[in-house]
């Protein structure tokens, strides 16, 4: 279903952050020193999954980004995704947020995920966020920079064992992402890999020792019940 930005100021916001990084839009050179990766994951049939973005550089410095991604279906899959808006800000306190402690996003309480559609095939939406004071946020080592929480959707007379194994990709669009510096130049980039797989696996089965530990409580609720009474 088609989602709105809900207000705004959320989309004069998003709009100036696309605005200043498309002007800077160049192709990804294959020697950039800025790495963007989509972590791989599983999900629960019916369950939630998340997926996370991060950047991996060498003392490489960036101001704000715009990172646009497009999800679709891997091959004949019988269900779909339902992105969650508003989405779960748990990144922002991580202390592997690149923006941590001093996000334009968070300061002014706006979420960086903006969903433009969620239909699959082919929906698009972008995360956003860049310093708040406007200087520049170092990226060395590995920096996480967006998540995405989702919603595993089926047909109500589906059989959820049919279901295990389908793939959804999370692909960036590289034409349409970027970095900037607090200059506002750009800031080359590659991606590797360029998208992410959520991949639906079967709600797991209680292991062996919970079965025994349950019944072990169940054995002894059925013993204490049957215990005589004390004479008084």
């Amino acid at each position: 279903m088609k989602r709105h930005l809900r207000n705004h100021s959320k989309c004069r916001w998003l709009a100036t952050i696309a605005l200043l990084t498309s002007c800077l839009i160049d192709s990804p050179r294959s020697d950039a020193a800025l790495v963007v990766s989509v972590t791989q994951t599983e999900f629960q049939v019916g369950g939630i999954g998340s997926l996370f973005i991060e950047v991996t550089g060498s003392n490489d410095l960036v101001a704000s980004m715009n990172i646009q991604l497009r999800v679709k279906p891997l091959g004949a899959v019988g269900s779909g995704l339902q992105l969650i808006s508003p989405p779960v800000d748990a990144h922002f306190d991580q202390s592997a947020y690149l923006f941590r402690n001093n996000s334009f996003a968070q300061n002014i309480g706006l979420d960086p995920v903006a969903i433009s559609t969620f239909d699959l095939p082919n929906d698009t939406f972008s995360i956003s966020d860049g310093t708040f004071n406007g200087a520049n946020a170092n990226v060395f080592g590995t920096k996480l920079v967006g998540r995405v929480d989702f919603q595993h959707s089926f047909p109500a007379l589906s059989d959820p064992n049919s279901l295990i194994g389908d793939q959804f990709e999370f692909e960036i669009d590289i034409a349409s992402s970027s970095f900037a510096d607090a200059s506002f130049a750009n800031v080359p980039f590659s991606v590797s890999p360029v998208n992410g797989i959520a991949t639906l696996s079967a709600v797991p089965e209680p292991t062996t020792t919970m079965t025994l530990l349950l019944m072990s409580a169940l054995g002894f609720v059925r013993r204490r019940r049957r215990k005589p009474l004390l004479p008084s």
